[in-house]
């Protein structure tokens, strides 16, 4: 059974067949391997664990930060003459091989993807289950997994859990009306495009804002009604609209620009920023120099401003239903599996042209 993995450069002493290659990001050369690994036997913690195999996985935006620290814990341990892999990726789709007695809500058999809850369960880990979602054999609580419908292709699922959780609680906790206008920014970005496609069950319009102007054909065939270029929304407040609701996934990019262009009584959420890590330019430091005007608008206006960490499982298993009902989808962009493992990469996060999920799935 083959393993996707970051690798200690002298894997090779652990695992003389493994197929490595490098990846070259943000300056720094991963060996990313692919890792003929066991299966094995693993012990149940609870009465309501289950093992799964993964068939796909997928990375996201926070995932970049994690390649480059499981990477200098590989080089570390090496120097050390130590051996360390280092499975990567946090959304999935798996096959449950084994359940504990107590499991009630899955069988053997069952399809299922993470359940990314955030608020709502007790007794198990909140937030993302795993860090590692390359690894072919993981165990979790029942709880922290949500069947899927024979419906779902592989690459669907695998790109399906954090996106599409973080923007049904996100549309849920703005409370849109029908006739609102709604601005999604960074629109080609996973999540934004998620929220396009979420938003159009609400009846409202939707406008979407970037910088790159290229992708406006293509935004208007996702969904979007108007698509209105970054720099318009400046504070001369040369742009006439204005919005009920922004949707935005990298407040340090966007909140200094569209703070102008919200209603009275509007709704900003956001769900994460782009400076992630330390490899990334650093974006203005708005908290330190805006800070004052951009409450003092929200204030005078009345404007709500809402963080969102993913969701709750209820936001997960409505996302679910609604792809089940063809009300909603995920984008995939492409497909890599076997050797493809480094164009996988390269496409995750170097090439601009990529538009939605790039998922990688096993074969053996």
């Amino acid at each position: 059974m083959e393993t996707v993995a970051i690798c200690s450069p002298n894997i090779k002493k652990l695992y003389p067949k493994s197929k490595i290659q490098e990846f070259s990001f943000c300056d720094i050369d991963i060996p990313v391997g692919i890792l003929p690994i066991e299966t094995y036997n693993y012990d149940f913690r609870t009465n309501n664990d289950v093992l799964i195999e993964v068939k796909s996985f997928s990375c996201n935006f926070r995932d970049r930060a994690l390649l480059i620290d499981f990477n200098s814990k590989c080089r570390l341990l090496s120097t050390q003459g130590r051996v360390m892999y280092s499975p990567f990726g946090s959304d999935f789709v798996a096959v449950i091989k084994k359940i504990a007695p107590n499991v009630k809500s899955l069988k053997i058999g069952d399809r299922v993807i993470p359940n990314c809850h955030y608020y709502d369960l007790t007794g198990v880990s909140k937030g993302i289950p795993t860090n590692y979602a390359s690894q072919r054999i993981l165990v979790f609580h029942e709880e922290m997994l949500v069947k899927i419908p024979d419906s779902m292709p592989d690459e669907v699922a695998a790109s399906f859990s954090i996106a599409s959780q973080t923007i049904y609680s996100m549309v849920r906790k703005t409370s849109i009306k029908q006739g609102e206008n709604v601005l999604v920014t960074a629109p080609t970005s996973n999540t934004s495009l998620a929220a396009i496609k979420a938003l159009k069950n609400k009846g409202c319009k939707i406008f979407a804002t970037s910088s790159n102007h290229k992708n406006e054909e293509f935004l208007l065939s996702w969904g979007v009604d108007q698509f209105i270029p970054a720099e318009t929304l400046r504070r001369d407040g040369s742009n006439k609209i204005f919005f009920d609701v922004v949707i935005d996934p990298y407040y340090d990019l966007y909140l200094n620009g569209v703070i102008n262009h919200i209603n009275f009584n509007g709704r900003y959420i956001f769900c994460g920023y782009y400076a992630q890590y330390t490899t990334i330019e650093k974006s203005k430091q708005l908290f330190e120099e805006d800070y004052k005007g951009i409450f003092l608008k929200c204030m005078i206006k009345n404007i709500s401003v809402i963080g969102n960490c993913l969701g709750t499982t209820n936001d997960l298993e409505n996302a679910v239903k609604d792809y089940s009902e063809d009300k909603y989808n995920i984008l995939i962009d492409s497909v890599y599996s076997g050797v493809d493992v480094i164009l996988f990469l390269e496409r995750s996060y170097k090439d601009p042209s990529r538009i939605g999920k790039v998922v990688y799935s096993y074969t053996d």
